[in-house]
């Protein structure tokens, strides 16, 4: 019997030697282990080359929506029709629209000479295997593009305006546009109201009630120029009201304008001409005593590149303050602003409230530039920047 046990028992080593060294039967029990994690891999993989693609395709509709949109501005296109014209291009050929997360948000505008569209956009990717399998919901895929181009004339300089005018008295407005008006400041107190502001300059002017009128006042004028601050003032004369009505003005012997201060520091006022900041700023003073030296002036000539302001300031015997403006070149950063600035591109609004600044040296957002950021330096031809 001993001998039947050793052979059954050699046959069973000898079976369990095989199976140990059958190479196939190993492969089969690796592969029933490893098939799950290789097909959930594999459809990861497949899922993230949809996505990237999907993600490249939206993108490249931004990008072109953008183009579009610009392009229109550049051409003449309104910016609001622009932005219509950007949104139909990007549902055109953006890939699965309808399964964005929100409408493409599409933003046009022209500011400082240059046009300039963005493009943003959730989306989301179709279902896939894996989603569906997990019950899950696709990843949402942000996109954004921005598109810029400086604007041109047409004869390929950009756009400036012309003109010269004035704000005078009590006060009236003669545009550069050769427009004319009236405005009264309000009359609760002294205000400040804009007459101009455009590249690294901004002229701000005092409106206060005076006796029976309103009128730019005794503070005067305060003009920014770039970084330095040139601020006018005037004595306040006394004002007697007669018995037939009329209104007299005694000046006590003191001229009342002609002092400027500059960056903090006053210069009392001299017979003669005086140059500051490099003859950016003369004052021309007759007369310290003579109640009617309407004559007695401040000039300002402001240049930045091709822009050009020349400023007269005064006052009457009637403590009204004048302003005269003439400008060539202008507007190279944008509309100009202020109450006379506007008028150059012909927008006439006469309301002052509407131009009113915090204090005498505030400056108008969005004119408070230093430095005038030239169109020149940005290509005519539409191009993405971001």
């Amino acid at each position: 019997m001993s001998g039947v046990f050793r052979r059954v028992a050699e046959r069973a080593a000898r079976a369990a030697r095989r199976f140990r060294e059958d190479r196939g039967g190993n492969f089969l029990v690796m592969f029933a282990f490893g098939a799950p994690v290789l097909l959930i891999a594999g459809t990861v993989a497949l899922n993230y080359s949809q996505d990237v693609v999907y993600r490249q395709r939206v993108q490249s509709a931004a990008d072109s929506a953008a183009l579009a949109a610009v392009s229109a501005i550049v051409a003449g296109t309104a910016a609001s029709d622009a932005q219509t014209i950007g949104e139909h291009y990007f549902e055109a050929n953006s890939p699965n629209y309808n399964r964005g997360v929100s409408a493409v948000s599409v933003v046009s505008n022209s500011y400082n000479g240059v046009a300039t569209t963005t493009v943003s956009y959730m989306g989301q990717p179709p279902a896939t295997l894996l989603s569906n399998a997990l019950g899950s919901t696709p990843p949402t895929i942000p996109v954004m593009a921005t598109a810029e181009a400086a604007l041109s004339s047409g004869a390929g300089g950009a756009m400036t305006y012309a003109g010269s005018g004035s704000i005078w008295g009590d006060p009236h407005l003669d545009g550069g546009d050769a427009s004319s008006g009236y405005f009264e400041c309000d009359t609760s107190g002294a205000r400040w109201y804009s007459a101009l502001s455009d590249a690294g300059i901004q002229v701000n002017f005092n409106c206060a009630w005076n006796e029976r009128w309103t009128a730019i006042g005794t503070r005067g004028y305060t003009v920014v120029l770039g970084s330095h601050v040139i601020k006018t003032s005037a004595v306040p004369p006394t004002a007697v009201t007669n018995p037939d009505g009329s209104i007299s003005v005694n000046y006590n012997g003191q001229m009342w304008f002609g002092a400027i201060n500059i960056d903090g520091v006053d210069y009392a006022p001299t017979i003669g001409d005086h140059s500051y900041l490099g003859g950016q700023v003369i004052t021309h003073i007759t007369d310290l005593t003579t109640t009617g030296a309407g004559d007695d002036t401040v000039e300002i000539e402001y240049k930045q590149g091709q822009v050009t302001y020349s400023i007269f300031l005064t006052f009457d015997d009637w403590q009204m303050g004048a302003m005269s403006i003439a400008a060539t070149n202008a507007g190279k950063c944008g509309t100009p602003g202020g109450i006379w600035g506007n008028t150059l591109a012909g927008i006439d609004d006469y309301n002052a409230v509407d131009f009113q600044v915090a204090n005498a040296s505030a400056t108008d957002p969005p004119f408070n530039w230093s430095v005038c950021s030239s169109a020149g330096a940005i290509s005519a031809v539409a191009h993405l920047t971001k």
